[in-house]
């Protein structure tokens, strides 16, 4: 009897863990381009902004399990901005934050 699918088999999941980056140092009104990797093939990652009241959005890891996406300042220095990731297939879950500046 051939044993169960391990998570990484059934989902595509790369072995590598979930990551997140972004800015550091951007000012209230520019732009901010937010990177994960980490996740399923082609999976529905579920992001959230803690700090500014936003609602969650979604986007799609490509091929490789990576994804981009250019986020609205709308803060002013020395907020603390969360962001928080989630795989909708994987469970796979990532988190950064930074003050803005």
């Amino acid at each position: 009897m051939k044993p169960a699918a391990t998570k990484t088999e059934r989902t595509g999941v790369p072995a590598q863990p979930a990551k997140l980056g972004g800015c550091t140092k951007v000012p209230n009104g520019n732009t901010c381009r937010m990177q994960g990797s980490g996740f399923g093939y082609n999976e529905q990652v579920n992001v959230a902004v803690v700090g500014e009241g936003r609602p969650k959005w979604t986007v799609y890891a490509d091929n490789n399990g990576a994804w981009t996406w250019d986020y609205a300042i709308r803060s002013g220095p020395g907020t603390v901005i969360t962001v928080r990731a989630e795989g909708a297939t994987s469970g796979r879950h990532a988190e950064f934050s930074y003050t803005l500046t």
